[in-house]
This record gives structure tokens, C-alpha cells and sequence, in this order.
């Protein structure tokens, strides 16, 4: 059995290298952070909460929003701080996910109602990390919800820089043991033959064989209790960053191979949802039981790796 951990790394390279419980640390080379706030812009609400920035808080907030919106990917970048420039990898990355971002993140530039208030600032030196909520009637995906959600700020001296990718959890926490001295269990016999994704519902586990009929790696995922019904399917769109449409949740590494019969909702592999306060729903330790909707849920290190493995038309056994 060979293992996924040079595609992991690869993955977590490309998208996620900066973890939750890293150091902070601030990109001397990132250029135009905020420092007032523009004339340009305005919201609903002001926003509310301790210290005398809230101007310029909400100026750096709105100017991301706003260039995502409108597609400005390179003032998107600039805007960014460099621990979310580096959990995306590059430019091109951000530009890659320039639509799902437009149709989320952006959205909240136009919410009705919407008000932003700071819930917390944690120093580190001459660096600060705010937290701002974020409240509002948002539109997403076709669907419009009193939703909420959190964007971090770094603050270093006199610059506010957006920092929106870093609630998703610690990407070092993947499988770093080599399987194949392992006891773990065989792909089933009746999941058909070919380069494949394997995914047993009773057993809550997935396995993912290469064409040579090699598992390349296996473990526990949650999903939902008989959904998907049995059957073969095929990947059919993949999204670095996705929604639920409903309570602010967001997951990443988005493989969608089937729907749902009943609301015609996609049903994919993703890692654990977040919701819009940046709560897990779920822990890494509950994989292996039931736990979600209908998708099936992994780790962020499996995810990332089935993401960069599975392209579209990958084949996906779904067992009993």
C-alpha cells in the first residue's frame, strides 16, 4: 500500500501552509495595506465594538469585499495579509477561486442590514489580530439568510490587512504515518476496478485506488447513514471553497459527484464544515461516525489530497 503523503504535502503546499497554530508572523512585502479609511466606500451599519479604528477596520473590510466582487484580483492580493497570501500559495490561487469567492465573501459587501462589530484583539508584539462579526441578511448561491460569519484582521503599526483563510483548522494535522505496515482494511472486493474513489457507508471509510488496482490510501470519514444511495458515480465539479447556503457554513477542497434526489443539492467529499463563527462542526476525532447532511466529511489533509488526486470523471464507488 503506498501512501498519500507527498500529494498531501503538495496540496497543503499549494493551499494551506500556514497553520491555525502557527506563529503570527506579517509579510514585510505586502503592499497597500489600508491605513485610513477611503472616501469611497460606505455600509449600512457602522461597525461597533472597543478601540478607536473601527473607521479603518470597516474600510479594509469593505475594499476586500469589493475588489472580489468586482473581479480585482490583484487588489484582492494586495489587501491580504501574508498568512493568508501563503495558506493560498499564490496569486493564481486566489485567482482560481475568484468565482466561489465573488458568490460568498463578496456578498456581504450588498448585505441588507448588515452590521460589524470587534469581539476581540489578541497582541503579539507590535502584531494584532482582530476579530470583527460580521451580521446581516446575505443573498448566496440563490439563497438569502440572516447569516454570520468572522474576518480576522492583522494589524501591524499603522497597516489593517484582511485575513480571511485561516479557519479551517490545523493542515499538519494529516496522516503522517506510512500505511502500509499498518493493519488497516483491504479496498472491498465488489467496488468495481480502475483508478477509483471507494467510499462504504456502513463502515464510514473511503479508500482511493490507483489504476493499477494500489490503494493509495485509506481512512475514516463521517457522512450520512445510507446517502448516497449505492451505486456509481462520477466526479463532476471540484471547489477550493464552498457553501452551504444556510448558516454561514463553509468547507474547502469541494469534490462533488452526485446529488440529492430530494433537494437536487450537491453531495460531495469536503473537509469538516465551519460555521460562520468559526466553530467546527464536528472534530477530527468523530470521523468514522455519522455526522453530516449527506456529504461526506474528512480531515483538512485528506481532503486537500483527495482534491488534488480526484479530477473530474474519477470514478467514486459508493457501498452499503
Amino acid at each position: 500500500m503506498r501512501h498519500l503523503g507527498f500529494l498531501t504535502l503538495v496540496a497543503v503546499l499549494i493551499a494551506a501552509s500556514a497553520c491555525a497554530a502557527d506563529p503570527i508572523s506579517i509579510d514585510p512585502t505586502t503592499p497597500r495595506a489600508i491605513t485610513q479609511p477611503s472616501a469611497t466606500l460606505t455600509t449600512p451599519t457602522p461597525i461597533t465594538g472597543p478601540g478607536s479604528d473601527l473607521a479603518v477596520i470597516e474600510s479594509v473590510i469593505d475594499a476586500w469585499f469589493i475588489t472580489v466582487r468586482k473581479g480585482d484580483i490583484e487588489s484582492a492580493w494586495n489587501l491580504m495579509s501574508g498568512r493568508s497570501q501563503r495558506s493560498l500559495g499564490s496569486i493564481e490561487m486566489l485567482e482560481s477561486i475568484s468565482t466561489e469567492l465573488a458568490e460568498g465573501w463578496a456578498e456581504w459587501a450588498v448585505a441588507d442590514n448588515r452590521s460589524m462589530s470587534v469581539v476581540d484583539r489578541t497582541a503579539d508584539g507590535q502584531v494584532s489580530i482582530i476579530t470583527v462579526r460580521l451580521a446581516g441578511t446575505v443573498t448566496r448561491e440563490g439563497m438569502t439568510e440572516d447569516a454570520e460569519s468572522i474576518m480576522r484582521i492583522v494589524q501591524v503599526d499603522a497597516s489593517y490587512l484582511v485575513s480571511p483563510f485561516e479557519e479551517f483548522g490545523n493542515v499538519a494535522n494529516q496522516v503522517n504515518a506510512d500505511p502500509k505496515d499498518m493493519d488497516l482494511p483491504p479496498v472491498p472486493a465488489a467496488s468495481g476496478a480502475g483508478r477509483r474513489i471507494v467510499y462504504a457507508n456502513a463502515e464510514q471509510r473511503v479508500w482511493l485506488v490507483d489504476e493499477n488496482e494500489q490503494v493509495i490510501d485509506t481512512y475514516l470519514v463521517s457522512g450520512k447513514n445510507g446517502v448516497p444511495a449505492p451505486g456509481t458515480y462520477k466526479v463532476y465539479s471540484k471547489s477550493e471553497i464552498a457553501y452551504a447556503g444556510h448558516d454561514a457554513i463553509t468547507m474547502r477542497f469541494m469534490v462533488r459527484f452526485t446529488k440529492s434526489p430530494t433537494s437536487d443539492l450537491a453531495i460531495g467529499f469536503h473537509s469538516i464544515p465551519y460555521f460562520g463563527n468559526g466553530e467546527p462542526m464536528q472534530t477530527e476525532e468523530q470521523l468514522g461516525e455519522y455526522h453530516s447532511a449527506g456529504c461526506v466529511r474528512q480531515s483538512l489533509g485528506h481532503a486537500a489530497a483527495l482534491y488534488n488526486w480526484a479530477a473530474q470523471g474519477t470514478v467514486v464507488a459508493v457501498l452499503p
